[in-house]
């Protein structure tokens, strides 16, 4: 994974490639947690029908990428909308009111991140 111009992760905004913290609500001891997350020396043979990563590499937009990437790509995202699932079923904010934090998140992150 590729850092941004400030150091951090695009995905994590944290600083460093391989800084890894447990996700929220997920039941992960934190101080196992990157003991048990895949490293790159780490790797699983699976089989794939091939029509499917290549309708994934389309979908995702990674024209291009290895299948590896198209998989991890896909992979971190049906993980990630899990996540995001588990949360909001957990929450008791309606629908508008989750995008207006989420909206006032994403502008003060851009001006934290603009004022650098």
């Amino acid at each position: 994974m590729s850092l941004g111009e400030d150091g951090r992760s695009p995905v994590t905004g944290h600083r460093g490639a391989n800084r890894q913290t447990a996700p929220r609500g997920l039941g992960v001891d934190p101080k196992r947690y990157r003991h048990r997350m895949a490293t790159r020396e780490s790797k699983v043979t699976v089989a794939l029908d091939a029509e499917m990563v290549e309708r994934a590499r389309t979908e995702l937009g990674l024209d291009g990428e290895s299948d590896t990437a198209v998989v991890e790509h896909a992979l971190n995202a049906y993980l990630l909308g899990r996540l995001l699932d588990g949360t909001q079923s957990r929450s008791d904010l309606s629908e508008d009111e989750a995008n207006r934090l989420a909206y006032e998140e994403l502008y003060a992150a851009r001006r934290e991140r603009d004022a650098v």
